[in-house]
Protein backbone atom coordinates (compact mmCIF):
# COMPACT_ATOMS: atom_id res chain seq x y z
CA UNK A 1 0.00 0.00 0.00
CA UNK A 2 2.74 2.14 1.07
CA UNK A 3 4.48 1.68 -2.63
CA UNK A 4 0.89 2.84 -4.26
CA UNK A 5 0.64 5.71 -2.17
CA UNK A 6 4.63 6.71 -2.81
CA UNK A 7 3.87 5.89 -6.95
CA UNK A 8 1.05 7.89 -7.06
CA UNK A 9 2.42 11.20 -5.03
CA UNK A 10 5.67 10.58 -7.39
CA UNK A 11 3.21 10.81 -10.79
CA UNK A 12 1.76 13.77 -9.21
CA UNK A 13 4.70 15.76 -8.57
CA UNK A 14 6.47 15.13 -11.83
CA UNK A 15 3.43 16.39 -14.07
CA UNK A 16 3.99 19.87 -13.06
CA UNK A 17 7.76 19.61 -12.88
CA UNK A 18 8.03 18.62 -16.37
CA UNK A 19 6.57 22.07 -16.85
CA UNK A 20 9.19 23.58 -15.10
CA UNK A 21 11.73 22.08 -17.02
CA UNK A 22 10.51 22.71 -19.71
CA UNK A 23 10.18 26.51 -19.53
CA UNK A 24 13.79 26.16 -18.14
CA UNK A 25 14.46 24.64 -21.76
CA UNK A 26 13.19 27.26 -23.76
CA UNK A 27 14.39 30.48 -21.29
CA UNK A 28 17.89 28.93 -21.66
CA UNK A 29 17.53 29.02 -25.26
CA UNK A 30 17.24 32.87 -25.52
CA UNK A 31 19.99 35.03 -26.64
CA UNK A 32 20.91 37.06 -23.54
CA UNK A 33 21.27 40.89 -23.78
CA UNK A 34 23.13 43.18 -21.97
CA UNK A 35 21.23 45.58 -19.84
CA UNK A 36 23.28 48.28 -21.21
CA UNK A 37 22.57 47.25 -24.48
CA UNK A 38 19.06 47.09 -24.13
CA UNK A 39 19.07 50.36 -22.89
CA UNK A 40 20.84 52.11 -25.83
CA UNK A 41 18.26 50.46 -27.87
CA UNK A 42 15.00 51.23 -26.37
CA UNK A 43 16.67 55.09 -26.52
CA UNK A 44 17.23 54.77 -29.83
CA UNK A 45 13.78 53.06 -30.56
CA UNK A 46 11.93 56.04 -28.85
CA UNK A 47 14.15 58.81 -30.17
CA UNK A 48 13.29 57.48 -34.12
CA UNK A 49 9.62 57.07 -33.31
CA UNK A 50 8.86 60.26 -31.04
CA UNK A 51 7.23 62.20 -34.22
CA UNK A 52 4.95 59.74 -34.32
CA UNK A 53 4.07 59.69 -30.48
CA UNK A 54 0.71 61.32 -29.69
CA UNK A 55 1.84 61.82 -25.62
CA UNK A 56 4.78 63.84 -27.05
CA UNK A 57 3.57 66.26 -29.97
CA UNK A 58 -0.22 66.24 -28.73
CA UNK A 59 -2.87 65.41 -30.91
CA UNK A 60 -5.08 67.65 -33.47
CA UNK A 61 -8.53 68.78 -31.94
CA UNK A 62 -9.97 67.65 -35.66
CA UNK A 63 -8.59 63.28 -35.20
CA UNK A 64 -9.04 64.00 -31.30
CA UNK A 65 -12.38 61.45 -30.32
CA UNK A 66 -12.57 62.17 -26.90
CA UNK A 67 -12.38 66.52 -27.63
CA UNK A 68 -15.51 68.65 -26.48
CA UNK A 69 -18.68 68.27 -29.18
CA UNK A 70 -19.84 71.44 -30.16
CA UNK A 71 -23.47 72.52 -29.31
CA UNK A 72 -25.91 73.46 -32.25
CA UNK A 73 -28.13 76.28 -31.30
CA UNK A 74 -30.94 77.51 -33.64
CA UNK A 75 -31.85 80.77 -32.93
Amino acid sequence: LSNKINKIILKDYRRPMRKVVQQLRLEAGLNRVKLSQAAADLKQFCLQNAQHDPLLTGVSSSTNPFRPQKVCSFL
